[in-house]
């Protein structure tokens, strides 16, 4: 096979607090609540899913041109991913093709 599609859909959401506050204050938290946080089971899923994927391509021989799956064989993956959470980062820059977030 030259070309294996690999798809996998997965959605998360968060509801953002109830405001309290100035304007000014409530943009800020607006801002900071704008990317979801993931609870650990959530975490653990795609992280799986990610897995799930790799172990798919691996099967053609493919996972090792997906730089994601590498780090997740050596559990950097989570790592990663849990550094771009805790800093608010766009997390799917992380995730291999077929593989969102969110839908």
């Amino acid at each position: 096979y030259k070309t294996l599609k690999v798809t996998a859909d997965s959605a998360a959401s968060a509801k953002p607090p109830k405001r309290k506050g100035s304007p000014a204050q409530q943009s800020r938290s607006a801002s900071a609540s704008a990317i979801p946080q993931l609870s650990e089971s959530q975490i653990a899923n795609l992280v799986d899913r990610v897995d799930d994927a790799c172990g798919r391509l691996a099967k053609y021989g493919l996972d090792r041109q997906v730089p994601q799956c590498q780090a997740v064989y050596d559990g950097t993956f989570e790592q990663q991913l849990r550094a771009q959470l805790a800093s608010n980062g766009n997390v799917d820059k992380l995730l291999p093709n077929g593989v969102r977030l969110l839908k």
